[in-house]
């Protein structure tokens, strides 16, 4: 017959509840992190949409107005609730065979704070007559 104490018996001892909770510990932090990247990774995935948007958008509005002339040009512009810097430069297309009938054009859309370029968009333009 096996003869065991009462308090053997009993439940866990305070060297295993400890080392219970270290592995939960561990375990926990991992879960946090992962999720956390995750919530980034999913906002910046949101913002260069966006930002996309904005840039086709103004894409858009320079195909339907004449286009301007050869230059450097920033707007400021409130979209989808948030405020954006749009850069866009006009200028002739490295090709001499379309450049009396094509402009070429960059629009980069940036965070309001001016640094963080969110998208580039890149296109031939019909010129103005």
């Amino acid at each position: 017959m096996n003869r065991t104490t009462p308090n053997r018996l009993a439940g866990f001892t305070l060297l295993e509840v400890m080392i219970a909770l270290a592995v939960f510990a561990v375990i926990a932090s991992g879960l946090t992190l992962t999720a956390t990247q995750s919530i980034r990774n999913t906002e910046g995935l949101q913002d260069r949409t966006l930002a996309r948007w904005v840039a086709e958008n103004h894409l858009n509005e320079l195909r339907l107005s004449d286009l301007p002339a050869i230059n450097d040009y920033s707007d400021d512009v409130t979209n989808f609730g948030r405020d954006w810097i749009v850069e866009w430069s006009v200028e002739d297309p490295e090709s001499d065979t379309y450049g009396e009938y094509l402009r070429r054009v960059t629009v980069r859309v940036y965070l309001d704070d001016g640094e963080t370029r969110m998208d580039e968009l890149v296109a031939l333009l019909p010129r103005s007559l």
